[in-house]
């Protein structure tokens, strides 16, 4: 995998979405968009993402 870094932003009715949501929303739009995604291992794999100042 290549890592990728991209920024976003929260804006408007957005700064109200959890962080949890949050990932779940970019971790589908990323799926959607064929952008290969790190899951970790182990009985029910989850995708590895990283927004370290969201």
């Amino acid at each position: 995998m290549i890592p990728v870094r991209a920024t976003f932003e929260k804006r408007r009715r957005a700064k109200y979405i959890s962080h949890l949501d949050l990932m779940r929303c970019m971790q589908r739009a990323f799926k959607r968009a064929g952008v290969p995604i790190w899951y970790t291992e182990g009985f029910n794999p989850h995708a590895y993402l990283m927004f370290p100042l969201a």
